[in-house]
């Protein structure tokens, strides 16, 4: 994992980003296992990248008043697993709750694949890659690009696969608020995956979403747009 100011973190009951900054790039080649099967990489690699945070596992995060100006490029060889990227957390795992509020990106984000097999993640956000079990998103706004690449021509019915300008996948089960949040940057997904992508949420399992707008162009092989 790799991000400004935090790459990891484990069973933390409360991180809190108060006023945080982040005005680097940031540049991620990660290298995956061999494997001898052509459905699913060997030693997979999971990156999750973020300007502020990128993953947390058991962990309840706040983010109040935070920015991310950096642009990100990932480049993934054929052997790499899932991907969570996003301007503020790429991706919090498990029981936890995630809030974010009065936040803004700014950065674009740059993901390119050589290949596509039917297990892979994809969970690219604005703000948040993939969400934690409840969460309260409020007056955030995206304006920065995402951007997903592939030489990859075959179709993945199997795939999962979500984007959005605010958040790409509210994780849990639990009750997750999206609220008065704004998205101006395009979303653009070249993966061959029938899997959700919208220009604020990408996917919300049990949750309320109200007051949002999307002025972004939002693009994709699927046929699961949520603008």
């Amino acid at each position: 994992s790799a991000a400004g100011f935090v790459g990891g973190a484990l069973q933390f009951s409360r991180i809190e980003f108060k006023n945080c900054i982040n005005k680097g790039n940031i540049t991620l080649t990660p290298k995956g296992g061999n494997s001898t099967t052509t459905s699913k990489p060997g030693n997979e690699k999971m990156p999750s990248v973020a300007g502020l945070m990128g993953i947390g596992v058991h962990c309840s995060f706040k983010f109040e008043n935070c920015v991310n100006t950096g642009n990100m490029w990932i480049t993934t060889d054929e052997y790499t697993g899932n991907i969570y990227a996003a301007g503020l957390l790429g991706s919090a795992q498990g029981n936890g709750n995630v809030e974010v509020k009065n936040s803004v990106n700014t950065g674009n984000m740059n993901i390119h694949t050589d290949y596509e097999y039917a297990q892979h993640r994809f969970r690219v956000g604005g703000l948040v890659g993939m969400g934690g079990k409840t969460g309260d998103i409020q007056n955030c706004i995206n304006l920065g690009e995402i951007t997903h690449t592939t030489t990859n021509t075959t179709a993945q019915t199997g795939g999962n696969a979500r984007a959005a300008g605010i958040i790409a996948d509210v994780g849990g089960s639990g009750a997750y608020t999206v609220n008065n949040c704004i998205n101006t940057g395009d979303v653009i997904f070249s993966a061959n995956y029938n899997q959700p992508v919208g220009g604020v949420v990408g996917y919300i399992n049990n949750g309320t979403a109200t007051n949002l707008v999307n002025l972004g162009r939002v693009e994709s092989k699927s046929t699961n747009l949520v603008l």
